[in-house]
């Protein structure tokens, strides 16, 4: 229980996708690179609205980088989602989830708004998805900029495991935690 005095902030939006552009003007996006000799950009994950594992795979990440974690529709880029990411300047995303997620023209329009690097993490099913995720973040930053390497999260000796197919409670709860040990 808290003790003393407790303020609560209610993050919210129109929708879901409001909401995520509203929670992520919390804060400032964290930069990344994952080339040595390349710049860190401000990032952003971009996830479906729609379908909430591959959000869920990336909180993680979004908690160890401090990246927003930003939904979207499968064929178009809500414009709450966009306006967030031309006021921060984002400039790479992270984008979970095959076409049927997040489409081409949602990479497109990406571009149209500045971001210079758009990087998809996919694989055939949620579960590859997030395999590709952490395969991502734990592999060594390349030392060429123009190979591109990983985060450089480490070893992944140790990783959490939750319930992909039903329910999202646990992968939710497990998010910090993991990402305080860069932990997938």
């Amino acid at each position: 229980a808290a003790s003393g005095s407790v303020t609560v902030k209610r993050v919210a939006g129109d929708n879901r996708f409001a909401t995520s552009a509203s929670a992520a003007s919390v804060g400032a996006p964290g930069s990344v690179s994952f080339a040595k000799g390349s710049p860190a950009y401000k990032t952003a994950i971009l996830a479906s609205g729609l379908v909430s594992a591959d959000a869920l795979a990336a909180g993680p990440l979004s908690f160890s980088a401090g990246l927003p974690v930003l939904l979207t529709g499968a064929g178009a880029l809500p414009k709450e989602v966009a306006e967030y990411i031309k006021s921060q300047q984002v400039q790479q995303v992270f984008v979970m989830g095959g076409v049927d997620r997040v489409s081409a023209d949602v990479l497109a329009q990406l571009r149209s708004l500045g971001v210079k690097v758009v990087k998809r993490i996919a694989g055939p099913n949620r579960f590859a998805t997030s395999a590709e995720l952490y395969s991502f973040a734990l592999a060594p930053v390349s030392t060429d900029a123009t190979a591109g390497g990983g985060l450089g999260w480490g070893s992944g000796s140790v990783v959490y495991v939750a319930n992909g197919v039903s329910g999202f409670p646990d992968a939710l709860a497990v998010g910090p935690l993991a990402g305080a040990s860069k932990t997938p």
